[in-house]
């Protein structure tokens, strides 16, 4: 099934995958962290999350030697593939995506 023009939709059950306005945006989330901070801010959308909470999400066992950098990387990222209102905020971030998504586990 094709994803009609202007459409969102996140799929989180099985292989993710984020098709934002008609538009396949899951391969410019380049790695696992990106994946895992997608699908992090779709089960907590609607809240703004602390970087901190971000950052144990993205790293439970070992952060990387600068965690605030590699975050700041992986929103870059995330703001690229999903466009850049999407991610909203500095010290906390919110995912802002239309009202009409679809995210397959509502």
């Amino acid at each position: 099934m094709s994803t009609p023009a202007r459409e969102t939709r996140i799929q989180l059950c099985g292989r993710l995958k984020a098709d934002v306005e008609g538009r396949h945006a899951t391969p410019a989330l380049r790695g696992r962290q990106g994946r895992v901070l997608l699908a992090y801010l779709v089960m907590n959308r609607g809240r703004p999350v602390s970087r901190d909470e971000l950052i144990s999400a993205l790293w439970p066992q070992r952060p990387p030697a600068d965690p605030s950098a590699a975050l700041r990387t992986q929103l870059s990222r995330l703001r690229s593939a999903l466009g850049s209102a999407a991610v909203a905020g500095r010290d906390t971030v919110e995912l802002q995506l239309p009202e009409s998504t679809w995210v397959d586990i509502e």
